[in-house]
């Protein structure tokens, strides 16, 4: 009797993971919104803050143990020979409520439509040029939007790291270096290339300005180079053909929050982070959660070993008991901010709504230090055994005793992540 044990079409396909985002750029207060008296609770949101771009790559934990916190360069290959794959590039506008509502190429477009859902093949004029897109002011909300989909080779070869950008010179320098890597090799599969950030001098509005562009860049020297092509073993031989994760959006918006510049060279900033995030962890960690919370993905996302051992060390060197009233003054001392934070991430934990009434952000300093305190006596079982937790717990607990260890002044506030 003939068994069927494979569906064509569906079963032969592989698909590589993404492990992660690299991002272009941090999140800065805006001038005319001061995050603590925010409805964000003071950490920041597109209210109140605004993304600004850095000259080097900001990467997830796993990232940074290989390269440090501020690196310009890094090690990358392409995982497979498909380059509209590896680097997709289109004008995207994004709804609120939907995801995608229309994307194109500046001659064709496929567009929501409105009353069936269905995408339908339009015209595409290019943002300038399009009624569809324009808001109620004729401002433009369709964007240029590239995702690299990158190995990063000392770090992982088991899945993509994607990398957002907007920008004209990336787009074209990146695009560049994939075709000068195919015709001094052949090929841009598992070949070792550069990503560099790298800084570019901009006159489009009449002021010099300088942005900090990708640059891929073949990663042999001449010698090296000639060997690769008397013999293509010695580069790494390209295996299945594997599909890659669709790239990565938020809530309907483009990852990708930071440009660079626009057509003039101008700098430009556009798709702020929404107010609220319902956030997919690629694998078993999927949970709804405030986008303020910077590191809590890049915590799903490391190893449990990685997060018990950092719960383990921040609970020394701040010498945390869980509810413990000798903490209450030093609690009481707290930034607004750090206070805020860790009500939050302990609400997390413990389920726990506050009155209207008495919601953290209109109580006292001391009042929210002992909010703290109950929050944290009300999870006392599970804080005080981190391993009986969900991967998505602990996250948020390590979340919550690096801002008590900021708040406390044991550690240093790292820069705030743009969310894109």
């Amino acid at each position: 009797m003939q068994r069927f044990t494979r569906i064509k079409g569906l079963s032969e396909a592989r698909r590589l993971p993404r492990l992660g985002k690299i991002r272009l750029g941090i999140k800065v207060p805006n001038k005319d919104k001061d995050p603590a008296k925010c409805s964000c609770k003071g950490v920041g949101c597109s209210k109140c803050t605004h993304p600004k771009e850095t000259e080097y790559f900001i990467c997830p934990p796993e990232v940074t143990r290989f390269y440090g916190t501020e690196p310009t360069e890094l090690d990358v290959m392409f995982p497979i020979e498909d380059e509209e794959m590896c680097f997709p590039q289109a004008y995207k506008l994004y709804g609120s409520q939907r995801g995608i509502k229309c994307t194109g190429d500046g001659e064709r477009a496929l567009r929501a439509n409105e009353k069936t859902g269905e995408m339908e093949d339009v015209e595409c004029p290019s943002p300038d040029n399009c009624n569809f897109c324009k808001n109620d002011k004729g401002k433009p909300q369709c964007s240029r939007c590239g995702n690299l989909m990158m190995l990063l080779p000392k770090v992982s070869m088991g899945g993509v790291y994607q990398i957002d950008t907007g920008s004209i010179h990336s787009t074209i320098d990146v695009n560049s270096g994939i075709d000068v890597c195919r015709a001094m090799l052949g090929r841009i599969s598992l070949v070792p290339l550069k990503l560099k950030r790298v800084p570019r001098v901009t006159h489009g509005s009449g002021i010099k300005e300088i942005h900090y562009t990708l640059q891929l860049e073949v990663a042999v020297n001449i010698e090296q180079l000639q060997a690769y092509r008397r013999d293509q073993n010695l580069i790494m031989a390209p295996g299945i053909q594997y599909l890659l994760p669709e790239p990565d959006i938020i809530n309907g918006s483009p990852i990708v929050n930071l440009r660079e510049e626009d057509e003039a060279g101008n700098g430009v900033v556009h798709d702020k982070p929404p107010e609220t995030i319902s956030n997919k962890i690629e694998g078993d960690l999927t949970t709804s959660i405030d986008p303020l919370d910077v590191h809590y993905r890049d915590w799903c996302q490391a190893g449990t070993e990685e997060r018990l051992g950092r719960i383990q060390e921040l609970q020394g060197l701040i010498g945390f008991v869980p509810g413990d009233q000798l903490r209450q003054e030093a609690l009481g001392k707290m930034p607004k901010e750090r206070q805020l934070s860790c009500i939050f991430m302990l609400q997390q934990l413990t389920n726990y709504k506050f009155p209207a009434a008495k919601a953290p952000e209109k109580q006292t300093v001391d009042q929210r230090g002992k909010s703290i305190l109950y929050l944290e006596s009300r999870a006392s079982d599970l804080l005080h055994n981190p391993t009986s937790m969900k991967p998505e717990q602990q996250a948020h607990y390590v979340v919550f005793l690096e801002e008590m260890a900021i708040g406390l002044g044991k550690i240093k506030a790292p820069e705030p992540e743009l969310v894109i």
